[in-house]
């Protein structure tokens, strides 16, 4: 079993720290816990402790002046289970047992045959053709879309952090759209395209930012005003919104978008495909790449202008 909890709230939110069979790590404002967050100045020096010996998992409250909740009840002590949130101080938590990684695959997961996922997964590695060697290549995908989505992401040790912010963040998980880091999980990044290819999940871009820096960009575009100036929703990681929007846009849309994004790209209208979106002079230039299945390493796509 692994053990690991995450800080969903502050300076530090989408932070993991894994916890050490055997041992016991505390939580507090200064450097007498294992994990201090200096920023909250509701937490006590040492606030909370977690207990994890490979099994299960407990919570302990320090003596805090302001006391440790669970699941929204206030504890001294008591046993945490997957997916549980503590919140001490300002700071709200969530712990995480996990089995190992890896495992068998489901019959749903051998939906697309395996040459077909990793003509997919060599596709999207050579999308971003403008991109510099190693440049971090992230998902955008659509709780909303599927339930399969958020429990892909609570099963994974991948960095990923809701779009939405604080309370709003919080009471929508379950529909909030998800920025997600990949090239640290191989097997994470393929169950992805096995789960979420041709089913519009989400979609992909690499930038030369950090995860901060994409997320608080991507954030601007949640919202859009309509001709009576009333601000609306705007699912720009629906892969079938965002493949009709892109060539629709004007100059000053393009610029805003693709700053400090190298390429979007998304499954197209069929399977097979894959849509690169790049700016060029001021409109989104599109490149159709035709998923071609891949047997042994080599060849794996090719390509063709006018998206």
């Amino acid at each position: 079993m692994r053990a690991f909890f995450e800080i969903l709230s502050g300076p530090q939110a989408c932070r993991r720290v894994a916890l050490p069979p055997g041992q016991s790590l505390k939580v507090g404002r200064t450097d007498d816990a294992d994990v201090a967050l200096a920023h909250d100045k509701l937490l006590s020096g040492a606030h909370f402790a977690l207990d994890f010996d490979g099994a299960s998992c407990r919570v302990r409250d320090l003596g805090s002046a302001r006391g440790t909740l669970l699941e929204g009840d206030p504890v001294s002590h008591g046993e945490v289970r997957d997916g549980d949130t503590i919140i001490a101080g300002e700071t709200w938590f969530r712990v995480r047992l996990r089995p190992p990684p890896g495992g068998e695959l489901s019959d749903d997961d051998r939906r697309l045959p395996d040459a077909v996922v990793r003509g997919v997964l060599a596709a999207l590695a050579t999308s971003a053709t403008s991109a510099p060697p190693g440049a971090p290549l992230f998902a955008v995908l659509d709780a909303a879309r599927d339930p399969g989505v958020l429990a892909l992401l609570r099963d994974a040790e991948v960095l990923y952090q809701s779009l939405y912010e604080g309370m709003q963040g919080q009471l929508l998980s379950e529909e909030a759209p998800y920025l997600v880091e990949l090239g640290s999980d191989p097997w994470f990044d393929e169950l992805l395209v096995r789960r979420g290819w041709g089913r519009s999940w989400g979609v992909y871009l690499s930038s030369r930012e950090p995860f901060r820096e994409v997320r608080r960009h991507l954030r601007q575009f949640l919202f859009v005003k309509d001709e009576a100036d009333r601000e609306l929703y705007f699912r720009f990681y629906d892969p079938r919104v965002l493949r009709v929007f892109l060539p629709t846009c004007k100059a000053r849309q393009v610029q805003a978008l693709f700053t400090g994004v190298e390429a979007l790209s998304m499954e197209g209208a069929e399977t097979g495909e894959l849509l690169v979106f790049t700016a060029d002079a001021g409109r989104a230039k599109g490149q159709v790449v035709t998923i071609a299945a891949v047997d042994e390493p080599g060849n794996s796509h090719a390509s063709r202008g006018g998206a």
